[in-house]
């Protein structure tokens, strides 16, 4: 028994649950499986689509890491994993993100696939743009690894995620960002975040 949970505005392909539960059948060690995106736009126009060669194989580690999420538009869960990881916390506005940590947890391994599943809608209400709530989500569903070895590169990557709007939207947010990083933490993108921000006040 497998689970599927995408967005309204998604359109799934013909195929999409078929082709995902299919390998779900034949790799018992996954937890969950994910896939490809097709993106369009608010008129249904394709704006791009995403492609790869290889079968992306996952490890908590690896999830946690580089906060990496199944998003629901083409994670297919295993049922027996998601009740394992007690579903979802009800209190996290985003499922996706904390669903994939909690199955990776246990130790089922995240795969995916190169198959375009799903087409996907971006329009200006899209939850990616509000990046505030994202990141409290986001936050939330990695504070029960805080002590895990990975934990500080993990939370680097979601706060350097969320500067890319906070350095135009909200500039003393994006300061408090800055400084939540760190040092020893900080990368690249961070200090392009923080030239970004800098910049913004000529």
């Amino acid at each position: 028994v497998y689970l599927s949970t995408p967005d309204l505005d998604d359109i799934m392909l013909a195929s999409s649950v078929r082709i995902r539960a299919e390998y779900l059948d034949k790799h018992p060690e996954v937890g969950c499986v994910g896939a490809l995106i097709s993106y369009m736009d608010c008129d249904g126009k394709r704006i791009k689509c995403q492609s790869r060669d290889y079968i992306e194989r996952l490890t908590f580690d690896d999830v946690l890491r580089g906060a990496v999420v199944v998003g629901a538009p083409v994670a297919l869960y295993r049922m027996k994993a998601m009740r394992d990881a007690n579903g979802y916390d009800p209190t996290i506005k985003v499922q996706d993100f904390q669903a994939t940590l909690r199955i990776a947890y246990l130790g089922y391994q995240i795969h995916v696939i190169p198959e375009v599943v799903t087409r996907y809608r971006r329009h200006p209400n899209n939850l990616s743009r509000k990046y505030k709530v994202l990141l409290d989500a986001d936050l939330k569903s990695i504070e029960p690894y805080r002590n895990h070895r990975e934990y500080q590169r993990g939370r680097t990557l979601l706060v350097n995620k969320a500067l890319k709007y906070a350095t135009v939207a909200d500039k003393r947010y994006a300061w408090s960002l800055l400084r939540s990083i760190p040092l020893r933490y900080a990368n690249l993108t961070t200090l392009r975040r923080c030239k970004r921000l800098l910049l913004s006040y000529r």
